[in-house]
């Protein structure tokens, strides 16, 4: 565990400050590194040839407001910006124009439905954060007052979805013993669940690829990742990442060393 500086010591280089650390990470995330784009291709790759028909019809997209369903709703959208060009290949060049224009983007609102899972230990700024950003994106939500299994089979059998995105890494999986495939893009739901395919655009990034691709669309993102918390549950459980302190004060979540990223859930 840190001890509330060792933060600085990335690389082996020390900071004097908070905006000189702030500073680092920000310049690191404008990079666009070729296993980046790697990344990226093969998940559209994917999605353009073993997708892209239920893409066309209504599904459902799983968004808690955290950064990895954020992440997943970048990737989504990238995909619909690539099939207007009727190309695609991903390239930096390619990435740097989409990100430029990223704000004007829009995400299909008569096939992409939005689908919040409300209860009363979530953060109020998540809520809110949800509100003003589907808002802003000018998208249909569904608000399900239920737990997960419950509210799923409600939407499954109410609208006769059989695909939903969300925000998953293969890191999240409980039974994930380092021989699970990281490009395995489409999961068939288990018991308890109802039957469907549960879609996941991320679940090959780490936690730098999430921020990466994040930071460089310059959406705006839920303000507790600035305030220390990596990852973000229930209130009751909740907690300020420890390696995320700088001097006392703390520090963005895309600021966390690699050297910690395995303590990115540790805290909720």
């Amino acid at each position: 565990m840190s001890n509330g500086n060792s933060i600085g010591s990335n690389n082996k280089l020390n900071f004097k400050t908070k905006n000189e650390l702030v500073d680092y990470y920000r310049n690191m995330y404008k990079t666009i590194p070729d296993y980046f784009i790697e990344k990226i291709q093969k998940i559209i790759t994917f999605l353009r040839t073993s997708l892209s028909e239920q893409l066309e019809q209504e599904y459902f997209f799983a968004f808690t407001g955290g950064k990895d369903c954020l992440a997943a709703l970048i990737i989504i959208k990238l995909y619909y910006f690539l099939k207007q060009k009727i190309d695609y290949t991903v390239t930096d060049k390619l990435l740097l124009n989409f990100f430029a224009n990223y704000s004007m983007l829009k995400l299909p609102k008569n096939l992409f439905k939005v689908a919040y899972f409300m209860n009363n230990e979530d953060f109020e700024e998540e809520e809110d954060y949800i509100i003003n950003f589907v808002k802003e994106e000018d998208l249909d939500i569904f608000y399900v007052y239920s737990d997960f299994v419950k509210g799923l089979k409600y939407l499954i059998n109410k609208y006769n979805m059989s695909y939903i995105i969300m925000g998953t890494r293969s890191t999240d999986l409980k039974n994930n013993n380092g021989d699970i495939d990281i490009y395995q893009f489409l999961h068939k739901s288990t018991y308890p669940y109802p039957e469907f395919k549960r879609v996941y655009p991320v679940f090959h990034f780490d936690l730098e690829d999430v921020w990466r691709i994040i930071l460089l669309s310059k959406v705006k993102y839920l303000d507790l990742y600035n305030r220390g918390y990596s990852s973000i549950g229930k209130v009751k459980n909740s907690k300020v990442n420890e390696n995320l302190m700088f001097k006392n004060e703390s520090l963005p979540a895309w600021c966390l060393n690699k050297e910690y990223s395995n303590t990115e859930r540790s805290y909720r």
